[in-house]
């Protein structure tokens, strides 16, 4: 980023730029200038302290000052002042009547007149009728401290309308003419937040399911805005590591922004993007019969999806909030993990989020001998495995060994061996998953345990997790008391299997 000089919207630059106009003859529909703005930043010391300021419907913020010119697009501003550890500024121009909690750390910056202010507020009458003349101000402010405007993209327009597309890479299916193929290519990233914001003014839409934006606001001919992609829903922010919010700060450009992300170019928003696909399904488009991950309320903010590359685990860890660290750590090793592992990856761990609020703890998870833990992690894989295959199943993949399937080539051993709470491979069996498919591994290698279990569905199978059995075996009996499959003493001999 580079500092663009003095504020151009500052109330003593705007003054200045009002006297100009007035010594040119210009319309003067206004005497002096009054801040109705203020420009901040603030630093949260909690995770409520930032939700609280970040959910404020009257304001956009930013993790980057905003009068600095973005002169390398990426996904991250580091301010060098604030530990890589905590929360870093937030920066945002809010009304002069904002209050903020006596908590919250606040500098003023600077004292803004903002002409057609910040976005957030439905136009005045006075801004309609004199908008020519409000537009000459800022643009004669502009002028005076050197951030004079581009040339008329078209004199034949007198606005323009900010739009687009977002897709990402994928590395198993290609979506063309509305339809999901087979074969590598660009697919879309439905529902994702995109703002295009002009100094301290921002307009916001959400994606539709191909990909494409519109944003309803009508910029001025000539006007450039700052695209960029914010990794957020109501219920869920996509984090770069434990704390900073994950974003994608596009170009500064007087057209459309049709943006391919792509892992060689942005592996961190390739990365972000299908952490938001998959987390976007299991919250929004969720018709797999299982509840979906907790939602952001008065008690609960904000889903947390810390995303980075690594070697360690992903993990969920729900007291991480009380340090205002994510809950949910995504850790993709990009030389492995392709597009349709990061898919599955997400949504194994928010099954664990789910599957907290209806009785697992961690107390039992590393308790009962590992009973807890074996029974949480195959929830997980069952469900991540499930909701990837409605995904990428349509495109005509061959799922038989498909990516949680290949657990079921571990033999009956494998699957018995010593596991601990931080070493718990052996817990990720596919118990779920041979109730529900037809698959029978014992047919192609005798030391796979014999599967003759199946059609069980996810909803029934989660209805026993409402009877809250925090182990492996307790699961079993609620199973066995309340089933009526005709497979079911092939499921129960399961149970053992995998033990």
């Amino acid at each position: 980023m580079a500092p663009i000089g003095s504020c151009n919207h500052s109330v003593k630059n705007m003054e200045i730029a009002l006297n100009s106009l007035k010594r040119k003859g210009g319309k003067n529909s206004i005497n002096r200038i009054e801040g109705n703005y203020n420009y901040v930043r603030l630093l949260p010391k909690t995770d409520d302290e930032y939700n609280l300021n970040n959910s404020d419907p009257s304001i956009d913020t930013y993790e980057y000052p905003l009068d600095y010119e973005i002169v390398k697009q990426g996904n991250k501003y580091e301010d060098k002042t604030v530990s890589a550890n905590k929360f870093t500024w937030i920066y945002c121009a809010v009304p002069k009547s904002k209050k903020f909690d006596a908590k919250i750390r606040v500098e003023i910056l600077d004292d803004l007149y903002l002409p057609f202010g910040n976005g957030k507020e439905a136009e005045t009458e006075f801004q309609r009728e004199e908008h020519s003349f409000l537009k000459a101000l800022e643009d004669e402010s502009l002028l005076l401290f050197g951030n004079k405007q581009k040339d008329l993209k078209n004199g034949r327009v007198a606005q323009w309308y900010a739009s687009g597309r977002i897709r990402v890479w994928d590395d198993r299916m290609n979506f063309n003419t509305n339809v999901y193929l087979p074969g590598a290519g660009f697919v879309p990233v439905p529902q994702c937040r995109v703002r295009a914001n002009r100094w301290f003014t921002t307009k916001e839409t959400l994606t539709d399911n191909s990909g494409y934006f519109f944003i309803d606001h009508g910029w001025d001919n000539g006007n450039e805005v700052n695209y960029s992609i914010k990794w957020e829903r109501a219920d869920f922010d996509i984090r770069s590591g434990n704390y900073g919010q994950a974003y994608y700060n596009g170009p500064k450009i007087l057209y459309s922004w049709n943006l391919d992300i792509q892992e060689n170019s942005t592996p961190d928003n390739y990365m972000y993007a299908h952490v938001h696909r998959a987390a976007n399904i299991y919250y929004y488009q969720n018709t797999y019969g299982v509840i979906s991950p907790p939602t952001n309320t008065f008690l609960n903010g904000r889903m947390h999806l810390g995303t980075n590359t690594g070697n360690n685990r992903s993990h969920y860890f729900g007291f991480n909030s009380a340090w205002a660290a994510a809950e949910v750590r995504l850790i993709f090793n990009l030389a492995n993990d392709d597009s349709r592992s990061i898919f599955a990856t997400t949504i194994h761990e928010l099954t664990h989020a789910a599957h907290w609020t209806i009785g697992m703890s961690y107390e039992a998870y590393c308790s009962n001998a590992g009973q807890a833990g074996r029974l949480a992690e195959s929830w997980a894989q069952m469900v991540g495995w499930f909701i990837t295959k409605q995904i990428y199943g349509p495109a005509g993949l061959n799922f038989t060994l498909f990516d949680q399937d290949a657990i079921q080539n571990t033999t009956i051993a494998n699957m018995g061996e010593t596991a601990t709470c931080l070493s718990n491979g052996a817990w990720y069996t596919p118990l779920f998953i041979d109730l529900v498919d037809d698959f029978n591994q014992n047919n192609t290698d005798p030391t796979f345990p014999v599967d003759n279990a199946n059609g069980y569905t996810l909803n029934e199978l989660q209805s026993f997790l409402f009877a809250r059995p925090t182990n492996w075996y307790m699961y079993r009996d609620v199973l066995q008391n309340n089933s009526s499959n005709p497979t079911e003493a092939a499921a129960v001999q399961l149970f053992s299997d995998y033990d």
